[in-house]
C-alpha cells in the first residue's frame, strides 16, 4: 500500500477545487448580474444527472454575486420523508429574520378546499413579501435539489415566482434529472410552469468532454501528463464524464501519489476505499453520521456514536482533511462532500448497525426541545429501528408530524403521513386510534379536494365508530366534507349524517347536543338541492339546538338555514339570521367566520334596495379584510363590489374590479370561484347590446370550457348567442333546457334558483317565445323583490324584477300588464339610481307602446320622450348596440295589425315563434331551407320586422 496524504487545503474546499468546463455557462449567469438585470427578476433552472456539478456551479456564481453587493441566501430541500414542512425555505427566511413566519403559522380550523387555499394564499402572501418586497438591495436566492422538495414548498415556489418578475431577485433552482418516476410528477410540473413564465432560464449540465477532464487532471501536483491523459481516456464516455467520479479519482491519485494510476473504479468502490484509509473509530463515526440526512451536528451525533463531544470533534476534522467531509463555515456542522457519498457509505450499513444507528438517532432527536419540527424523521428511525415498540413509539411521532404539517397547510404531506399512521394503528389493532385517524385524513384529503378518498375515510371511521360505540366520532366523521357537489356526493353526506344521528343518546350532553345540531346542519346542506322541505325542517331544529357558546356551531346551523331559505319569498328570515351571524363571527375558528353575516346582510339589502345598507356593508367586509387578510373574504368584497358597480352604471369599475377578483381567484388556484372577468364581461355584452367578434369568440371559448360547472355558464351561452344574433345556435342550444321546462322539471325549487329562472326569462324574451313565456311569468310575477336577489351570492344585478316581468308579459301579449309593470319597474329602478336598468325599462316600455293595437305611433310625445331619455343614457353609458335598437324603433312604422301573409307564410311565422329552426321548419313542412328563408324575409318585409326574434314576437301578439 503506498503512503497515504490528506488533501490539500485548497483542494478540500470544494470553493477552491478546479472550476473546469462550466466557464460558458457561468458567464450566462454572471450576465443577469448587470445593473440593467437586476432591475427585474429572474428564475435559473439548473438540471442534470447526480454529481454533475450544480451545485458547484451555484456557488462560483453566489461567490460573484456576493461580490457586486447582491445578497446571497440558501435553502435545500433533502432526500428524506421525514423533511420537516417547508424545510427548502426555513434557512433562508431565518436568513431574512422570519423564521417566524413558518414556525408561528396560523393554526384554523379549515372546512373546504376553499378554506385550505384561503390560509395558503394568505400565509404565502407573507413570506413572499418578505422574499421580495422588503428587499433593500438586489437578492440571489438559490434553492438546491429541488427534486427533493415537498408539495407545499413547491406551491410556496410558484407563488414566489408569480411576482418574482418585478423584483430585484434571482431565483436559482438546482434539480436533477429523473426521468418518469410518478413521484417525482409534482416537481417535473412545476418546473413546467415556471418555463411558461418569460422570465425563466435552463441551463442543462453535460458530463464533461475528455479534453476538460485531462486539463483537470493534469493540473493536480505530481500526477504525469500521461497518467492524466490515460484515466481521462478511461472514464469518458459518449456523455462526457461525472465531474463528481473525476474528483473522487483525482483524489484518489493525489493521496496514494507513488501508487499505479486506478482503473476507474466506480463511484462507491471509491467513496469506500476513501473511507477504509482512515482510522477505524473514524470510520464508526462517518458511517453513523451517514444516518443524517442534513447537515452532520456533532452534539447530536457523539450521543448516537456515545463519544465524548471531542472525540467526536477530531473524528469529523480527519474526515474533513481526507476529503469525506466538508465544514460549514458558519458554525461546527459539517456534511458529505456530495449526498452521493453519503449514500454510498449508509448502503454499506449491516443490518444490525444500520437497526442500532436509527434507534439510537430516534431516541436522541425526541430529545431535543424543537423535536415537533422533526417529528417525522423520528417516527422514520423508529420505523426502521427494528424494535418491539417501533410502531407505538413511531404513531405517536407520526400523529404530531401530521398535526404540524396540516397547522402548516402542508395538506399533501399530511395526507401520507396520516396514512402511515393509519398502518402502524392497524398492526398494533388499536381501532378508536384508528377511526379518528381516518377522520384526520379525510380532513386533509377534503382541504386538498380529494373528495372521494375523504368520504371513504368518513366511511371507514363511522363504521369504526360503531364498533367502539362512540358516537362522538361518527358525527366527527359526518362532518368532514362541506359544500354540497354531485348528487352522489351528497347522498353519501345524507348518509353518513344518518348514521351517526342514530347512535347519539336520547339525553345528550352539551358537547353531543351540539355535534346534533352541526350533523342536523350538514344533512340539511346535503338535502337542501333534492329535498327543500325537509332540509327546511332539519335546518330549523339545528338552529334551535345551538347557542352561542359555541360559534362555529352556531355558524354551521345558522348557514344550513340560510342556504335553505335562499328564495326572494325569505328575506326577514334571512337579515335575522345574517344578524346572528355578525354576532357570533369574531369567536369562531373558522376563515371566513367574521365575513359571512356581512355577506348575508349585503344580499339581504340589495333585494330590498337598501344601497345606504349596501355600502355599509362593504365598508364592514372591507374592515373585515383588512384585520383578518382572508383572500376569500376580500374576493367576496369584490364581487360584491362589481355587482353594485354595475347596478347603477358604473362599468369600468364594475371591470377593472373583476379583473383584480379574476387574478385573485387565479392565485387561489380554487377552481369552484366564478370566472368574474368572464362572466361580467359576457353580462356586460349583453347589456350594451353586443360585443366585437373577437371578444364574443373568447368569451364563449371561457364559458364552454365552464359548461362542467353548471347551468349558469350554459345559459349565459345561449344568452350570448341570441345577443349575437346567433339564432339558430342559440335555439339549438337550449333545446334541452326548453323541454326540461314545459315539463315542469325546471326551474326546480331549490336555494339560489332566481338566477336560473330570471336567465330563462331572458332567453324566453329574446325568442319571443310565447309557450315558454307562459310557463315562466307566474314564477317571475312570484318572485318576491322588488329588486333581484335571493340570498345566494349575487354577481350581476339586474334591479327591479318588474322590468323582466313586463318583457314576459309583452311577448305573451298582455299589454296593459306590461305597461303597468314596465312603469313600475322604471319607478323602482330610479329610486335606487339604477341608470342602466332605467333606460332598459324605458326602452321596453316604448317597444310595448310601439307594438300595441290602436295606440299612438312613434311621433307620439310618450314614445318620444322615453325613446330620447333611453338614447341619453344609453349614449352616455356607451350601451351602443341598445341605440341602434333605438335608432330603428324611431325609422320604423307602426306595424299593421291586420297583414296579408299568405297561410304557409303563417304556417313558418307560426314555428319561428316555436324557436324552431329553418332545418327543423324543412323538415316537417317538407320543404328546402331555402324555401323556409324565403317565407321568412316575405313575411319580415310584410309585418316591417327586421329579425327572427321580432316576427316571433309579432306572430304571437297577433295570430295566437
Amino acid at each position: 500500500m503506498g503512503q497515504i496524504v490528506a488533501l490539500p487545503a485548497a483542494y478540500r474546499d470544494r470553493m477552491d477545487s478546479p472550476f473546469v468546463g462550466r466557464e460558458s455557462e457561468l458567464q450566462r449567469m454572471q450576465d443577469l448580474l448587470s445593473p440593467a438585470m437586476l432591475q427585474r427578476g429572474h428564475v435559473l433552472i439548473v438540471r442534470g444527472e447526480a454529481g454533475i456539478g450544480k451545485t458547484r456551479l451555484t456557488e462560483e456564481f453566489a461567490r460573484l454575486a456576493a461580490g457586486s453587493g447582491v445578497q446571497v441566501i440558501r435553502g435545500q430541500a433533502l432526500d428524506d420523508p421525514g423533511m420537516p414542512v417547508l424545510w427548502p425555505w426555513r434557512q433562508p427566511l431565518s436568513d431574512l429574520g422570519g423564521a417566524e413566519l413558518i414556525e408561528d403559522a396560523p393554526s384554523i380550523e379549515l372546512t373546504d378546499s376553499s378554506d385550505a387555499a384561503n390560509a395558503r394564499f394568505r400565509f404565502f402572501s407573507r413570506i413572499t413579501d418578505l422574499l421580495l418586497r422588503r428587499a433593500q438591495a438586489p437578492r440571489l436566492l438559490v434553492m438546491e435539489d429541488l427534486h427533493w422538495a415537498d408539495e407545499l414548498s413547491l406551491a410556496l415556489l410558484r407563488h414566489v415566482v408569480a411576482a418574482v418578475r418585478n423584483s430585484p431577485m434571482i431565483l436559482v433552482l438546482t434539480v436533477r434529472d429523473l426521468g418518469p418516476r410518478p413521484w417525482a410528477q409534482p416537481v417535473e410540473q412545476t418546473l413546467t410552469d415556471l418555463l411558461a413564465l418569460p422570465a425563466t432560464h435552463v441551463i442543462r449540465l453535460p458530463g464533461l468532454p475528455r479534453d476538460q477532464v485531462r486539463r483537470w487532471l493534469a493540473g493536480l501536483h505530481g500526477v504525469p501528463a500521461e497518467v492524466a491523459g490515460r484515466v481521462a481516456e478511461s472514464i469518458t464516455d459518449a456523455d462526457g464524464a461525472n465531474p463528481l467520479h473525476v474528483r473522487l479519482l483525482s483524489e484518489a491519485l493525489i493521496r496514494r501519489p507513488d501508487a499505479s494510476e486506478p482503473d476507474a473504479p466506480d463511484l462507491r468502490r471509491l467513496v469506500l476505499a476513501q473511507l477504509a484509509d482512515l482510522p477505524v473509530r473514524v470510520q464508526r463515526t462517518i458511517r453513523a453520521a451517514s444516518i443524517f440526512n442534513d447537515r452532520v451536528r456533532p452534539d447530536l451525533l457523539a450521543k448516537i456514536v456515545q463519544l465524548p463531544l471531542a472525540d467526536v470533534l477530531d473524528d469529523l476534522d480527519h474526515a474533513v482533511r481526507a476529503g469525506v467531509l466538508r465544514r460549514n463555515r458558519d458554525d461546527l456542522n459539517c456534511e458529505f462532500m456530495h449526498v452521493l457519498v453519503r449514500d454510498a457509505v449508509r448502503v454499506d450499513l449491516g443490518p444490525d448497525e444500520r437497526e442500532q444507528l436509527h434507534h439510537r438517532t430516534a431516541m436522541t432527536l425526541a430529545e431535543l426541545t424543537c423535536a415537533d419540527k422533526f417529528a417525522g424523521l423520528i417516527a422514520r428511525h423508529w420505523l426502521l429501528s427494528g424494535r418491539r415498540e417501533a410502531d407505538r413509539e413511531a404513531l405517536h411521532w407520526l400523529r404530531r408530524a401530521a398535526t404540524v404539517a396540516s397547522a402548516g397547510q402542508d395538506l399533501i404531506t399530511a395526507v401520507d403521513v396520516w396514512g402511515q399512521a393509519l398502518a402502524a394503528a392497524e398492526r398494533l389493532g388499536w381501532d378508536e386510534v384508528r377511526g379518528w385517524l381516518h377522520i384526520d385524513r379525510a380532513r386533509a384529503r377534503y382541504c386538498a379536494g380529494r373528495i372521494n378518498e375523504s368520504l371513504a375515510d368518513c366511511a371507514a371511521a363511522v363504521d369504526l365508530a360503531g364498533t367502539v360505540k362512540s358516537p362522538e366520532m361518527a358525527a366527527r366523521a359526518a362532518l368532514v366534507v362541506a359544500g354540497v357537489g354531485s348528487e352522489t356526493t351528497a347522498a353519501t353526506i345524507e348518509s353518513l349524517c344518518t348514521q351517526a344521528l342514530s347512535m347519539m343518546p336520547q339525553q345528550p350532553d352539551r358537547t353531543q347536543r351540539l355535534l346534533t345540531a352541526r350533523t342536523l346542519a350538514r344533512r340539511a346542506h346535503a338535502l337542501a338541492y333534492r329535498d327543500l322541505p325537509a332540509a327546511r325542517g332539519l335546518s330549523r331544529t339545528a338552529v334551535e339546538l345551538v347557542d352561542d357558546g359555541c360559534a362555529d356551531a352556531v355558524l354551521d346551523a345558522v348557514a344550513a338555514r340560510h342556504l335553505t331559505l335562499c328564495d326572494a319569498q325569505h328575506v326577514e328570515p334571512r337579515i335575522a339570521l345574517a344578524e346572528r351571524a355578525i354576532a357570533v363571527g369574531p369567536a369562531a375558528h373558522q376563515p371566513l367566520g367574521r365575513a359571512w353575516g356581512h355577506i348575508w346582510m349585503y344580499e339581504a339589502a340589495m333585494q330590498r334596495g337598501d344601497l345606504g345598507r349596501v355600502d355599509g356593508e362593504l365598508a364592514a367586509l372591507s374592515r373585515v379584510v383588512n384585520a383578518d387578510g382572508w383572500p376569500m373574504t376580500r374576493w367576496h368584497l369584490l364581487r360584491a363590489t362589481v355587482c353594485r358597480a354595475v347596478l347603477v352604471g358604473d362599468f369600468g369599475t364594475a371591470e377593472r374590479v373583476a379583473a383584480d377578483a379574476g387574478r385573485l381567484a387565479i392565485e387561489l388556484g380554487d377552481p369552484s370561484i366564478p370566472n368574474l372577468p368572464g362572466e361580467i364581461s359576457a353580462e356586460l355584452g349583453i347589456l350594451r347590446g353586443g360585443m366585437s367578434a373577437q371578444t364574443l369568440g373568447r368569451t364563449l371559448e371561457q364559458l364552454g370550457a365552464r359548461r362542467s360547472d353548471g347551468p349558469a355558464a350554459e345559459l349565459l351561452m345561449v344568452r350570448l348567442l341570441l345577443a349575437a344574433a346567433d339564432h339558430d345556435q342559440a335555439i339549438a342550444a337550449y333545446r334541452g333546457w326548453r323541454q326540461l321546462i314545459m315539463n315542469d322539471v325546471e326551474p326546480a325549487d331549490r336555494p339560489g334558483r332566481q338566477g336560473q329562472l330570471l336567465a330563462h326569462a331572458q332567453i324566453a324574451t329574446e325568442l319571443g317565445d310565447q309557450r315558454l313565456a307562459q310557463r315562466l311569468y307566474p314564477l317571475v310575477l312570484a318572485e318576491r323583490g322588488p329588486y333581484r336577489g335571493d340570498g345566494s351570492p349575487l354577481i350581476f344585478s339586474t334591479g327591479s324584477l318588474a322590468r323582466h316581468a313586463a318583457e314576459l308579459a309583452a311577448v305573451l301579449g298582455r299589454t296593459d300588464e306590461a305597461i303597468s309593470l314596465h312603469q313600475q319597474g322604471i319607478r323602482e329602478n330610479l329610486l335606487i339610481g339604477a341608470t342602466p336598468f332605467v333606460a332598459l325599462g324605458r326602452l321596453g316600455l316604448a317597444r310595448v307602446l310601439l307594438s300595441a293595437p290602436g295606440r299612438e305611433r312613434p311621433d307620439n310625445g310618450e314614445v318620444r320622450g322615453l325613446l330620447a331619455a333611453a338614447a341619453a343614457t344609453f349614449d352616455e353609458l356607451g350601451m351602443t348596440g341598445r341605440l341602434d335598437e333605438i335608432r330603428r324603433l324611431q325609422g320604423h312604422p307602426l306595424p299593421r295589425t291586420v297583414i296579408g301573409l299568405t297561410p304557409r307564410e303563417v304556417e313558418v311565422a307560426r314555428m319561428v315563434a316555436e324557436a324552431q329552426t329553418n332545418r327543423d321548419i324543412a323538415q316537417r313542412l317538407v320543404l328546402s331551407e331555402r324555401t323556409v328563408e324565403s317565407h321568412v324575409r316575405n313575411a319580415l318585409a310584410k309585418i316591417g320586422a327586421d329579425s327572427r326574434t321580432g316576427l316571433a314576437t309579432w306572430m304571437l301578439r297577433h295570430h295566437s
